[in-house]
């Protein structure tokens, strides 16, 4: 009788001291596939930046006769103006076509960005927008 009660006890014991050794095996493993996805979304944050940078999008107002284009983050590269709106007496004109059409460029390159994004998270997000500011874009 003795001799059972001694073996569960020490069964128990063992139990209770495996267990926090195991758990720590498997965070450990955990922790290393959490960063080895860290260093693969790192990588694909900058290839998607890289990306951006190279894309070119255009804006337009006035049926065109103001152009610009900015690059996948918003940057404005190139101002076109049609000849037609440069007029001395109306720079006011002038003034509202090119914020126009500044603000079409940059509007397709926030949904770009967004596109990109939701592309490089893969569903981490769970399809909800991403509540902040990611640096570089």
């Amino acid at each position: 009788m003795w001799y059972r009660c001694s073996i569960s006890i020490l069964k128990t014991d063992l139990r209770k001291g495996l267990a926090p050794f195991l758990a720590n095996q498997v965070g450990a493993m955990d922790m290393r596939q959490l960063f080895q996805m860290g260093q693969q979304m790192q990588q694909k944050m900058t290839e998607a930046q890289a990306e951006l940078e190279a894309m070119e999008i255009a804006g337009s107002s006035g049926g065109g006769l103001v152009r610009v284009t900015v690059d996948g983050r918003g940057e404005v590269k190139q101002l076109s103006l049609d000849p037609s709106v440069i007029t001395p007496d109306d720079g006011e004109m002038l003034e509202d076509l090119v914020l126009a059409a500044l603000r079409d460029a940059q509007k397709k390159a926030r949904e770009v960005q967004e596109s990109t994004m939701k592309s490089v998270a893969g569903g981490l997000t769970g399809g909800l927008p991403l509540p902040f500011k990611i640096p570089g874009f």
